[in-house]
């Protein structure tokens, strides 16, 4: 069968989308749209490319919750990855890693040069940690060594650890990093760590996985040197994990099926790939982050696409805590308090660092044992490696073929001395000082009397500059709407994963006096490198933005002073709903859902999505319900879309209007157009232009910049 035409593949696309967002499953629309974006390119149906590009988060969202062991098996392994043969290598991983596993030394590390992913600001290491939590692994010890031309690579050490090279600690976006750290980690959960200690050895993993029936079931007919291996594993496995094995190789041998190990460690793979694509949530950065991966199948995206759109995902990320809406009856329920299957041969993450003093406890023994006569050790000296003794299993290879010598680098356990991580700002956040941040809440500009007519003269001054389409009676009727809004859509800025808010950086200077000029409280301001655009502005509460600093950099003074001024502007009261929804689209589809609430009972609780769940908290709110209704009954749903998407655009205008009178003149129109974040939905780029052509000539932009200048001279 061929496959479908572009535009039929479109056509299917929207339908897609429409269905799932009809049956209030947001997320799951959100996830079609954006694997619609990437698969189709320029041809995907404008509607679904609004919702995939207004919603993308500014960084990957971070799971509340870690994946638990049937969901694991159930949703996000391959078909390849064969849970029988994942959990044999589990039963037997405690005693095969007491023979494989080396001493950090013969690695040429040291647990005082362990990085600590809470105490980190480098990202790699940040995204190892929250990689760690959400597979429900365990957090290994972290090395940085940007000598080494290399990504993320797990080492078959006792204490488990990684290093990240070069191709990770620098030139990596956020969503590049959580891809290739949840790849990562998912060869740490006990199911995958045998691929890490045999290289992925298709010799050395039958020889194991043989030895390990036999070790199940002794009556199984196997080589010599195989049965030698599987009575080593049955001295040295605990009775408890021994019996654990010999109930899971009659599970196997039950289900009478052939075993293809080479095909296991393929699907054991994917499954890493999937991990990684659902922490990551961006197909594009997936496939930029690729080729970085030698172990990845050249054809992963045929897997990975597919997977993006289904039901396992979409589920998957319900449960971990990282979908954009709670659309899942999965979602609504509180998860469950979180246990392990079976017991775990590592130490969890919240040991690490337990994990770090056994270490370096461990080495102080070794350098006292082969320096008995030194009264000080010196814990950083170049050390030598002490014969190891013991049995072997499997086709041991020769000591350089599995570790190598990496060079030293500082710890970074002790004090962080970095300038993002010591500003005196990120403690306390100030969206934890109580209820004096609120968005709408007017600043008091300066309290001194003599100022205050003028001040009084430059607020009507810019207010003359709204655009005729925020003064209609569909402008107060959505403005009205706000609390319901908010309650929906706004999140704390801690949802997004900001811990260091910005005082000193240009644009966050710009963005407060622009602020104060408004009469609007100031957002937070957060720098994330690498955000794509000079700022975005996620529905939250208090009012966040986030600034790519790179670009900031690069302005003009005058140009950022408009951007900011422009930014600022779309946080006033009355254009708080375009903040808050914050796509043109999702606040039409919940105008008209009030609209039609209002006029019907709404007891019926099967809709699920945003807009149903806003039009039933106006309904159930009896002033709110008294003052929206009697347009609604005026105007039809078809109506109401259309003067939300019209008022939408009148918003912006006068926001743009606001912040050309914010500035000295109208030079920098060229730079402000190119760094202009341009929002779907909204003014178009040619809109843009013509308008601020067409303001140049207002009375009442002279006027607003004839206050401002009489209010401040010095300015």
């Amino acid at each position: 069968m061929s496959a479908p035409s572009p535009e039929a593949a479109a056509a299917e696309l929207e339908a897609l989308v429409s269905s799932l967002r009809s049956k209030g499953r947001d997320d799951a629309a959100f996830c079609a749209a954006q694997a619609g974006v990437f698969l189709l390119g320029e041809r995907v149906p404008d509607g679904a490319r609004a919702f995939a590009h207004e919603y993308k988060p500014a960084r990957p969202r971070r799971a509340e919750a870690p994946i638990d062991e049937e969901a694991w098996f159930k949703l996000l392994a391959h078909p390849d990855d064969d849970p029988f043969v994942a959990k044999i290598f589990e039963c037997v991983l405690a005693a095969v890693r007491s023979v494989r596993s080396v001493p950090l030394a013969k690695a040429g590390l040291h647990a005082h040069d362990a990085v600590h992913p809470a105490r980190s600001s480098v990202a790699v290491v940040r995204a190892l940690g929250a990689a760690a939590f959400a597979l429900d692994a365990p957090m290994p010890l972290g090395f940085l060594v940007p000598a080494r031309d290399s990504t993320i690579e797990a080492l078959p050490t006792d204490p488990i650890a990684s290093i990240a090279g070069a191709k990770v600690t620098s030139g990596r976006s956020l969503e590049e990093l959580a891809f290739l750290a949840g790849h990562h980690m998912a060869r740490y959960r006990p199911a995958q760590y045998a691929r890490v200690l045999y290289r992925d050895s298709l010799t050395e993993l039958t020889a194991l996985f043989a030895a390990a029936l036999r070790a199940a079931r002794p009556q199984l007919g196997v080589d010599p040197q195989v049965a030698k291996i599987a009575d080593q594993l049955r001295k040295m496995m605990e009775p408890a994990a021994l019996a654990r094995l010999e109930r899971v190789v009659a599970l196997f041998v039950e289900r009478g099926t052939t075993v293809d190990l080479g095909r296991w460690i393929q699907g054991a793979e994917r499954t890493a790939l999937r991990a990684g694509l659902l922490l990551c949530g961006d197909l594009a950065s997936v496939k930029s982050a690729l080729p970085l991966l030698e172990s990845a199948p050249r054809d992963a995206l045929s897997d990975l696409v597919p997977f993006a759109m289904s039901e396992a995902y979409f589920d998957l990320r319900q449960r971990l805590g990282i979908a954009l809406w709670p659309d899942h009856p999965v979602a609504t329920e509180a998860p469950p308090e979180h246990v392990r299957s079976s017991p775990s041969v590592f130490p969890p993450p919240a040991e690490l660092d337990e994990a770090i003093a056994r270490a370096e406890a461990a080495e102080a023994v070794e350098a006292a044992s082969r320096a008995p006569d030194a009264i000080v050790v010196d814990e950083r000296a170049p050390r030598s490696s002490a014969d190891e003794s013991g049995p072997h299993l499997v086709f041991e290879q020769e000591l350089e073929t599995i570790v190598f010598s990496a060079p030293r680098v500082p710890s970074d356990l002790g004090e962080v001395e970095h300038p993002v991580e010591t500003r005196a700002s990120i403690a306390p956040p100030p969206w934890t000082a109580g209820e004096n941040t609120s968005v709408d809440r007017p600043t008091v500009v300066d309290p001194q009397p003599s100022l205050t007519q003028r001040l009084d003269e430059l607020r009507a001054a810019l207010d003359a500059l709204d655009d005729e389409g925020e003064r209609t009676e569909i402008a107060q009727w959505i403005i009205d709407l706000v609390p319901a809004l908010r309650t929906a859509y706004a999140r704390s800025p801690a949802d997004f994963d900001v811990s260091v808010v910005d005082e000193s950086s240009p644009m966050a200077r710009a963005i407060h006096d622009a602020a104060r000029w408004l009469s609007i409280t100031p957002p937070i301001v957060s720098l994330v490198e690498g955000l794509g655009s000079l700022w975005s502005a996620p529905p939250s509460t208090p009012a966040l933005v986030l600034v790519d600093p790179e670009l900031d950099r690069a302005l003009s003074a005058s140009a950022r002073r408009w951007l900011a001024a422009e930014c600022v502007a779309q946080f006033a009261v009355r254009r708080l709903p375009m903040r808050l929804a914050p796509t043109p689209m999702l606040l039409a589809d919940a105008a008209v859902a009030v609209a039609t609430a209002l006029g019907q009972d709404m007891s019926d609780e099967s809709e699920g999505s945003s807009a149903h769940g806003i039009a039933r908290a106006v309904a159930a709110d009896p002033t709110l319900r008294e003052a929206l209704a009697p347009l609604a009954a005026r105007l039809s749903p078809t109506v109401f879309r259309a003067a939300v998407l019209r008022w939408t655009v009148s918003a912006e205008r006068g926001a743009v209007r606001q912040a050309m009178a914010l500035c000295e003149g109208d030079e920098g129109e060229d730079e402000v157009f190119a760094a202009r974040p341009f929002r779907t939905g909204f003014l178009s780029p040619d809109e843009w232009r013509a308008l601020v052509a067409a303001s140049r000539s207002l009375p009442a932009l002279a006027a607003a910049r004839a206050a401002l200048h009489s209010e401040s001279p010095n300015r």
